[in-house]
């Protein structure tokens, strides 16, 4: 998802990932992306810039999300891939 940035007046890339099940902790492949992109400086890998949390409410079933934001770019891969 494509926002304006509050602070940077920027555009920036979203990316929502779900507590499916909030009892049984942040999921695994969730930090293990979070720890190599914090990890990984490289030009052609898109920059992790800030997580941050949604709030549990009767909207989002009373599951707290979590928010990465990354720089915006045009292309993805995968639509690259499939022109």
């Amino acid at each position: 998802m494509k926002i304006l940035s509050r602070g940077r007046n920027k555009s920036v890339a979203l990316k929502k990932l779900t507590m499916v099940h909030p009892t049984e902790g942040f999921p695994i492949t969730a930090m293990r992306e979070i720890v190599l992109l914090k990890r990984l400086q490289h030009h052609n890998i898109v920059q992790l810039q800030d997580i941050f949390p949604s709030r549990q409410s009767e909207a989002n079933k009373n599951k707290g999300s979590f928010y990465l934001q990354f720089e915006y770019v045009k292309h993805d891969l995968q639509g690259l891939l499939n022109k």
